[in-house]
């Protein structure tokens, strides 16, 4: 009998252990929740905003500034890199597009490519405390988003997503704007 009661024992222990890590987890996470819902109060996007943060799930302690502004930065730049992938999709089933179609997904992955080489710029300029420069290269990139979303309205799938990348870039301008001041 004596070997049952230790087993038994031993998995009671682990479930204990277990849940004291567990409750230590949720007390760190809440701590960021907080943190989350007071950076997402301040912009302009609120639900976006949280639902990015809450997707992203951020293991760093967001307590320090900047850790949130390279959050916003990185879910506007995963938002990025998935259109980038949407429109590469398209362009390979080219053979099925119309020639004028064609021509604007790749007007529009040219813009991508630009508008998420100046996400990496804006984590570079922070590295570099040239926080100015971090609006102006998330601004470059909006319009870069914005510039393929006027000519992406026969594709409503590429059109939102450009829409949901946009409004993520002003969301990261206004955490970065709090951060400045």
């Amino acid at each position: 009998m004596k070997p049952v009661t230790n087993n038994v024992a031993s998995v009671l222990l682990f479930f204990v252990c277990l849940s004291l890590v567990n409750s230590t987890r949720v007390k760190d996470n809440n701590s960021n929740d907080d943190i989350i819902d007071e950076t997402c109060a301040a912009v302009t996007y609120k639900n976006i905003c949280l639902e990015g943060f809450h997707q992203e799930n951020p293991t760093e302690d967001l307590k320090d500034g900047s850790e949130r502004v390279v959050t916003a930065i990185k879910i506007a730049s995963n938002n990025g890199t998935d259109i980038a992938l949407h429109i590469e999709q398209s362009l390979d089933q080219s053979k099925n597009l119309k020639p004028e179609k064609k021509k604007a997904y790749e007007a529009c992955e040219a813009n991508f490519d630009t508008a998420l080489k100046k996400l990496e710029d804006t984590l570079e300029s922070m590295e570099n405390e040239e926080y100015e420069k971090m609006k102006d290269d998330i601004t470059s990139a909006i319009e870069d988003a914005k510039d393929c979303e006027s000519g992406s309205h026969e594709d409503p799938v590429l059109s939102k997503k450009t829409k949901m990348f946009c409004k993520q870039c002003e969301n990261a301008i206004d955490i970065i704007t709090k951060f400045l001041h």
